[in-house]
């Protein structure tokens, strides 16, 4: 076909869709399993995909086109899975990829040095029919070394790949990092930063983005055979429990690096043990009590707790403990609550977590709000220990490294680790006291 018809053009748009459909059909009595239309559609140097480009990849679909990989725009276009109903009345998907971006020119100005190979991932159903698993992205940058030609780089092989990485400059760090957070919203639905590189992401049929663990990316970055003092009753207790929930703030949610909480790359090392996350942003201990019934609707082995950092920094009497005798009596009731429900539970308490100089969700001054998540820690160190319970102080361990390594490699903010370096030292610091040097591989 030619041209595709205006849809608002009837008799154009029949004409073309009935084309469309004598294709299929010839396709089919050849015998083909799986059909994939390329139109050439879209509007230039948008990041949506307009109407004429929805119509035409939902008739396409309809009329038994399975994927439709469509390009012109000269900008990445939405990655979607789309259901159809066809002629006959029966219901389908299929896979539509808008524009997967630019490879060969450059229109900086208008996002033209941001694309994606997207790779399709199909199996085959009991009866042999072709099934549609999903789709891979990986992010790539459009550049012109020196005075060369245009190359197309996997913005991956950018960040772990030293002989290329070393002839970039700053500016072409910050126009990575834009691209790949273009990428990723429009392609993904969710905007992902430098920290979270992984060499290829997933759309998933039926699920959409699916965010890949940090598990299969640890190996030989945390030792677990490294063990200090106090950190070996929580291996030990690690090791031999098929089920931990974790009770935390953000820092354990995982709410700003894209889901990725500090205890991620546990899930690797003690892999017959379930991790369940029970954690919310901005969670203190009285607001953890208000819904502990739902919180506590699985059962465990081992409950891990770190709260107590937001008590602290917010200050507000109306879901905050506002002394140190208060929090650890918040902390009993938590406790309780889980022994009620889980009588053979072990309990592990993580110490507030630390925040940083730059703390704009406080309005306490930087030596006060330090003074006190010690004094919180403190207190909780003596009622762990009173009751035989594991008692974790990683902060010590996080501050000292972060003094002689550059903080925002680590943090993204006032709080919160980022979803590599950072979640790692965390998870190191927590289970091994002081990090050793360690150096991310790629």
């Amino acid at each position: 076909i030619t041209c595709l018809g205006d849809p608002r053009d009837q008799r154009r748009f029949a004409d073309s869709r009935q084309a469309i459909a004598n294709d299929v059909s010839k396709a089919k009595q050849r015998g083909a399993e799986l059909i994939v239309a390329l139109p050439h559609m879209g509007t230039q140097f948008s990041h949506d995909a307009d109407a004429f480009s929805r119509k035409w990849a939902q008739t396409m679909l309809s009329e038994g086109v399975d994927v439709v990989l469509a390009d012109h725009s000269h900008a990445v276009q939405p990655l979607e899975e789309v259901f159809v109903t066809d002629r006959f009345g029966k219901r389908r998907r299929g896979l539509v990829l808008y524009s997967p971006g630019n490879f060969v020119n450059r229109y900086l100005q208008d996002d033209g040095d941001a694309a994606a190979i997207v790779n399709l991932h199909v199996s085959s159903s009991a009866s042999g029919e072709p099934v549609i698993l999903g789709a891979s992205v990986t992010p790539i940058w459009i550049y012109r070394p020196g005075d060369g030609q245009y190359q197309a780089l996997p913005i991956y092989e950018a960040l772990t790949n030293r002989r290329i990485g070393s002839t970039l400059s700053s500016s072409d760090w910050g126009r990575i990092d834009n691209v790949h957070r273009l990428v990723t919203r429009v392609l993904l639905g969710s905007e992902l930063s430098l920290d979270q590189i992984q060499r290829r992401y997933y759309v998933v049929s039926g699920k959409g983005y699916m965010r890949q663990s940090l598990q299969v990316n640890i190996k030989g970055e945390i030792d677990p055979t490294r063990l200090d003092g106090n950190r070996s009753r929580l291996v030990e207790l690690l090791r031999r429990a098929r089920r931990t929930v974790v009770i935390g703030d953000s820092i354990s949610e995982g709410t700003k690096n894209g889901g990725y909480p500090w205890f991620e790359p546990m899930q690797g090392m003690f892999v017959e043990n379930e991790f369940v996350n029970r954690s919310a942003g901005g969670a203190t201990t009285a607001s953890v009590l208000a819904q502990i019934d739902r919180l506590l609707d699985v059962p465990g082995d081992v409950f891990i707790i770190a709260l107590g950092t937001n008590d602290v920094r917010y200050r507000d009497k109306r879901s905050c403990a506002m002394t140190a005798l208060d929090y650890v009596a918040n902390m009993k009731r938590i406790r309780q609550a889980i022994l009620d429900r889980n009588p053979a539970a072990r309990i592990v308490f993580v110490n507030p977590w630390l925040a940083f100089e730059n703390d704009v969700h406080t309005d306490l001054e930087e030596t006060e709000r330090d003074r006190l998540i010690e004094e919180y820690g403190t207190a909780l160190t003596e009622f762990a220990a009173a009751n035989n319970d594991v008692y974790i102080e990683a902060n010590t361990h996080i501050r000292e490294f972060l003094g002689y390594h550059v903080k925002a490699e680590y943090i993204l903010d006032h709080i919160h680790p980022n979803a590599r370096q950072g979640v790692i030292l965390y998870c190191n610091a927590v289970l091994f006291g002081r990090p050793d040097e360690w150096r991310i591989s790629p």
